[in-house]
This record gives C-alpha cells, sequence and structure tokens, in this order.
C-alpha cells in the first residue's frame, strides 16, 4: 500500500491489532517536502530452504588494514613538519643565547611606550574635561 498524505495525518499510522505492518514514512515531493509518502508491507515467513544469503563483500580485519592507512598519513606528518621547522632560522644556542636579552629589552620598551603614550593621552582628556567645567 502507497499512500500520499499531509504532515498531520497519522491516521494511517496506528497499529492495527491482528495485523503484523511496516510502515515507511518519507517526506514528498522532493525538495519540496510539504506531504508525507506513506509506504506500508506487511510480513512475509521466510523459508530457509529457499533462501540463502551470501555475502559478496571481502572482509578485511582492521588489524592489517590500519596500518596501511596510519603509515602513509603519518610520513605525509613527518615531511609537512620537517617543511616547515626547516623554514625557520637556524640559529645555534649560543646565538639564541646572544640574542634573547637583546629582544626582551626591545619589546618591553615598545610596551612601556605605548602604554605611556595611552596614560598621556588620558591625562590630557581628563584636563581637557576640566578646564570646560
Amino acid at each position: 500500500q502507497i499512500r500520499v498524505v499531509e504532515p498531520n495525518d497519522v491516521s494511517d499510522l496506528y497499529i492495527e491489532p491482528g495485523m503484523d505492518y511496516c510502515t515507511l514514512v518519507t517526506c514528498t515531493p522532493y525538495g519540496i517536502n510539504t506531504q508525507r509518502l506513506l509506504i506500508r508491507g506487511h510480513r512475509v515467513e521466510n523459508d530457509p530452504d529457499v533462501i540463502s544469503v551470501v555475502a559478496d563483500a571481502l572482509l578485511l580485519e582492521p588489524v592489517y588494514t590500519a596500518p596501511f592507512i596510519a603509515i602513509p598519513m603519518l610520513a605525509i606528518l613527518l615531511v609537512v613538519l620537517m617543511v616547515v621547522t626547516g623554514r625557520q632560522a637556524r640559529y645555534s644556542p649560543e646565538e639564541l643565547d646572544a640574542q634573547l636579552p637583546a629582544r626582551l629589552i626591545k619589546g618591553v620598551k615598545g610596551k612601556v611606550r605605548s602604554a605611556v603614550k595611552k596614560y598621556m593621552s588620558f591625562l590630557e582628556r581628563i584636563d581637557n574635561g576640566s578646564k570646560k567645567q
């Protein structure tokens, strides 16, 4: 049984005593979805002599497939990491130790200058505000 109904019409979904139905509900028309498509079927007993299920797919154990996926991914990650770190400036530890104090002082001086400028502009605004009154 196939029916197209309004979304709020659930009368075809009620359980019928003594009947073994299965109803598939989906939206229709495609892309508009203003109605519901109901497809109802009833259970059919299987005859074990007639029906045989055969697996057509090849089943591989994850223990064997995981390395084939993980090893290339790790190799790619290693190459990317080597390229990125290779682009950085190469300094010896002694050169880095010699440059560190100069870099710290330069950074601190810039922050102090910025803070002093902000404080001076704040004081000027206060001073201008008191002169207007």
